[in-house]
């Protein structure tokens, strides 16, 4: 029983020395996770030409539009362009049209593929064309399909694209009341 209590007061005393060194806690508050953003703005070069809207046109004519793709998301994101099927109209048909075109009707016009488009993201911002900055060059009706990963844009980034058009003087009648439309779909996603 004697060694029973030498065992205990050692064992006190020892707990008590444990207690007497120093110590100190800090606390880390407020830690947060914040997911980022991806978000496109676009705009155009011009005012209010978000929308492409060209015409009357004719042979030997020419011009083009410049879209401005902006990503005001705090993440960077890869931006890639996406056109629709082209669809063709031939709005009626002008008697020197139809001399030449028996078809008439929706669905039906030639302008796409008379058209010559040139598609491309001035990636260095100089607002020439360089090699490696065409996305696409023929006629309208060849340009539908997916564009993927053109740039990368980091926060607060834009880049322009651009969209040159031109009638070779040689088309004739074919396409008069023509029309040709198509959809745009710029997209952004997480780098």
């Amino acid at each position: 029983m004697g060694s029973m209590i030498v065992v205990a007061l050692v064992s006190l005393l020892l707990g008590a020395t444990t207690m007497a060194i120093f110590s100190d806690t800090e606390t880390s508050e407020g830690n947060t996770f914040t997911a980022g953003t991806l978000d496109l703005e676009l705009s155009a070069e011009a005012p209010n030409v978000v929308v492409l809207n060209v015409g009357p046109m004719a042979p030997g004519d020419s011009g083009s539009n410049t879209w401005i793709a902006k990503n005001v998301g705090s993440i960077a994101g890869k931006l890639s362009l996406t056109v629709s099927p082209i669809t063709n109209n031939d709005n009626g048909l002008t008697e020197p049209e139809s001399e030449v075109d028996k078809t008439g009707g929706d669905g039906e016009g030639e302008l796409g593929q008379y058209l010559n488009v040139v598609l491309w993201v001035d990636l260095d911002g100089d607002g020439v064309k360089d090699v490696g900055e065409v996305l696409y060059e023929g006629a309208l009706n060849e340009m539908a399909r997916t564009y993927s990963n053109v740039i990368t844009l980091d926060k607060n980034k834009s880049v322009a694209i651009i969209l040159e058009w031109s009638i070779d003087k040689s088309v004739g009648n074919i396409i008069q009341s023509d029309s040709a439309s198509f959809n745009i779909e710029f997209s952004l996603e997480q780098a």
